[in-house]
């Protein structure tokens, strides 16, 4: 059994991201992401204070997570340069960009154009 500290009001976010080598199964690194929030109201107004504290919440841990993803992405960089952990191979046609074209970028772009004029 567990016990959360907090209140009715009460919003506690997690996220994690973790990498991991298919071939071996271990674990490369992670980085998780925290926030905690908390804000009294009256009962009418619950329902909205904890929604509205829950998508504050999510943003503030994801903030959390990416500060200490660029963390772990740089210390997994260095363990790999000087303890060799890990092998960096480059598949054929491998550009070193994302991985979406600038066609279907451009198909994306007019379809949420579209989308946007219709809801409106």
């Amino acid at each position: 059994m567990y016990l959360i500290p907090g209140n009715e009001n009460s919003i506690q976010t997690f996220v994690d991201t973790a990498v991991f080598d298919i071939k071996s199964q271990k674990m490369l690194f992670r980085a998780p992401g925290i926030s905690k929030l908390e804000q009294r109201s009256t009962a009418v107004g619950v329902a909205q204070t904890l929604s509205e504290k829950s998508i504050e919440g999510f943003s503030l841990a994801v903030d959390d997570m990416t500060t200490n993803l660029e963390i772990e992405l740089g210390q997994f960089k260095t363990r790999v340069k000087e303890k060799n952990i890990a092998t960096i191979e480059h598949r054929q046609g491998y550009s070193g960009g994302g991985a979406i074209s600038w066609p279907a970028l451009l198909l994306m772009l007019v379809v949420l154009r579209y989308k946007s004029s219709r809801c409106v």
